[in-house]
């Protein structure tokens, strides 16, 4: 995937796991990929082309938070990717 950085996001992450709770400076990149149909299906052929937004921390040295989106929906605007990101934080 050739991604290019669309923005950055700050988020609060709360208390869990063992960790402090902080605010996380996030690098957010988007891009395309086309994933095939698996090879050892013989019912299904073809790929498809699906939109990549990549989530990266930008100062935590320590685990930080790293996310992989794949999605159908538009990563044109950094708005719609904001979007996503807040859908995918509600889960």
């Amino acid at each position: 995937m050739n991604s290019a950085v669309q923005g950055r996001k700050t988020i609060e992450i709360q208390q869990g796991g063992g960790r402090e709770a902080r605010t996380a400076e996030l690098s957010i990149a988007t891009g395309t990929c086309e994933l095939r149909a698996p090879r050892n299906n013989p019912d299904q052929d073809g790929s498809i082309e699906v939109n990549v937004v990549r989530v990266d921390e930008v100062y935590e040295n320590d685990d930080p938070i790293q996310w992989v989106l794949l999605t159908t929906e538009s990563v044109e605007e950094l708005e719609e990717t904001l979007t996503l990101i807040d859908y995918y934080g509600l889960c």
